[in-house]
């Protein structure tokens, strides 16, 4: 007899299992703007992300599974971003000793944190709310950091930065100077 407890769960892993991850991340995100089918995608996307809580699945494990570490173009514009985001909430949820921060596996796969905040910054643009969610994310980490250095001093050569201006993001050298280069 089917346990209806957890059948999101099992039919989501079950659909990635057949169709793959990326797939599934997008049939759920298109899903999930038809009012028809919204709950069903919501529903769904829950499961997958109990799946990989249940396992104890890494957050850099489900980047891979569903295939962000490769795609330098449209990344933030990728309906599996949002996805991979809300798990790893729910991931620094159960481990909040050692929390994961989506810049450090960013800049894991991207080509360190000088690579991806230059990156980050010229997706300033992009529509989708795991690049928001991102920018946020880094911008609140500056802030932090900038207050910390308020009572110490710095690490030598700490940078890059990001920083707000009129909505914008931009990176900042290890000398204060915005960094308009476009060489990543």
């Amino acid at each position: 007899m089917l346990d209806k407890s957890n059948a999101d769960t099992e039919m989501a892993s079950s659909l990635m299992g057949h169709y793959g991850a990326e797939k599934v991340a997008n049939m759920l995100a298109a899903a999930a703007k038809d009012p028809k089918t919204e709950t069903i995608a919501t529903n769904l996307e829950g499961g997958l992300i109990r799946f990989w809580k249940g396992l104890d699945t890494e957050p850099t494990e489900v980047f891979n599974i569903l295939k962000l570490e490769n795609k330098v173009d449209d990344v933030f514009d990728i309906p599996a971003l949002a996805m991979w985001a809300s798990y790893l909430k729910v991931y620094n949820e159960k481990h909040p000793a050692k929390p994961v921060s989506m810049t450090g596996v960013f800049a894991k796969y991207y080509g360190g944190e000088t690579a991806f905040l230059k990156m980050l910054a010229k997706a300033d643009d992009a529509d989708s709310a795991g690049a928001k969610k991102l920018q946020n994310e880094v911008i609140t980490a500056f802030r932090i950091v900038e207050a910390s250095r308020v009572e110490t001093e710095a690490p030598s050569g700490f940078a890059p930065q990001l920083r707000e201006c009129s909505g914008q993001l931009q990176c900042i050298d290890s000398h204060g100077y915005i960094d308009t280069s476009t060489e990543e």
